[in-house]
């Protein structure tokens, strides 16, 4: 799918801090959703070679944490972008 992200910096004590994150869809019904660093790491690395379970145990390994913590964490708004076609499940071929 086609999907852009745009993120919002502020900026604050000599830097910029990310304030948001959202994605969206650009072709189809335009939906948009907010994510966080994590989520919006692990879409980039959706290609279709790797398992989900694959990507969240590699990313939570670099940023540190619990493994089941960030599956729990990160499952429910995964689902809804796949619901919302952001991310495609693998073997479609399309």
């Amino acid at each position: 799918p086609e999907v852009r992200m745009t993120q919002t910096l502020r900026a604050a004590a000599g830097s910029w801090n990310a304030e948001t994150l959202e994605v969206r869809r650009t072709t189809g019904l335009g939906y948009r959703a907010r994510v966080d660093a994590f989520l919006a790491g692990l879409m980039s690395r959706c290609e279709g070679e790797r398992s989900l379970e694959d990507l969240v145990v590699e990313m939570a390994g670099q940023v540190g944490g619990d493994v089941p913590a960030w599956k729990e964490r990160i499952l429910p708004p995964f689902r809804v972008l796949v619901e919302q076609g952001f991310l495609l499940p693998a073997g479609l071929g399309l």
